[in-house]
Formats: C-alpha cells, sequence, structure tokens
C-alpha cells in the first residue's frame, strides 16, 4: 500500500535544514499525529524507525553539502542537529562506508565558472 500523504510531506519537509535540528521531535510535529501512530505508520510503510528516517534525512544534507560546500565538517555536523562531532562521524561512516573527510575529498565538486570575456 501506498505511504499516507500526510506521512509522505512530513518526511519531504523534514529534509529542510530548519528542521534538522530537532530531528524526531520535529518529524512527529511535522507528522501531525501522535509519536506511536507516527511510528507504527512509518514502520509499516517504510521498514525504518523514526530515528533512522531522521538519520537518513541528517545524512542526506551533510552529504550535500560536503559535495557543494566548503563549510567546517563541524558546522555540517551541527547544522544537521549532532551535538557530538564522534555521533555525527559514526552515523556517517554507517551510512556512506566513509569520513565525511574521506567523502568531501571524494566527491567535492569545484564550482564552474564561465570563461571571462576578452
Amino acid at each position: 500500500r501506498a505511504c499516507p500523504a500526510w506521512l509522505r510531506q512530513a518526511c519531504h519537509q523534514l529534509s529542510h535544514p530548519e528542521h534538522l535540528k530537532a530531528g524526531v521531535r520535529a518529524l512527529f510535529a511535522l507528522a501531525g499525529c501522535s509519536q506511536e501512530h507516527t511510528a507504527r505508520t512509518l514502520k509499516k510503510h517504510t521498514g525504518k524507525t523514526p530515528t533512522e528516517i531522521v538519520n537518513a534525512a541528517r545524512m542526506a544534507y551533510a552529504a550535500g553539502q560536503l559535495q557543494t560546500t566548503t563549510r567546517k565538517i563541524l558546522d555540517i555536523a551541527l547544522a544537521c542537529g549532532f551535538s557530538s562531532l564522534s555521533h555525527f562521524y559514526t552515523v556517517f561512516q554507517r551510512a556512506f562506508g566513509q569520513s565525511p573527510q574521506q567523502y568531501r575529498l571524494a566527491r567535492f565538486k569545484t564550482p564552474v565558472h564561465p570563461p571571462v570575456p576578452h
């Protein structure tokens, strides 16, 4: 069965940086349902817990920042809602199989600037 629209919308909104810091609390608030109902429905439709959904959104944001910015890794971790850099590294390593620094070195996209006219 298809995932309910309210849950799809909550998960989509969760990916916005302003919601990442609040984590699971933000997911529950965005869903507008009880924590138990939201968690049960997530598990039923995605096979994941609220924490797993939040961490996936945080990792997607972090990966994007590492690929496209020169922000410090600590700043990215804090923006994602991690208060511990070591916990951020652990979750990132589990998600991508490498450290944030290794990920950045392998995937950083240098901005392309158009040629300057003469």
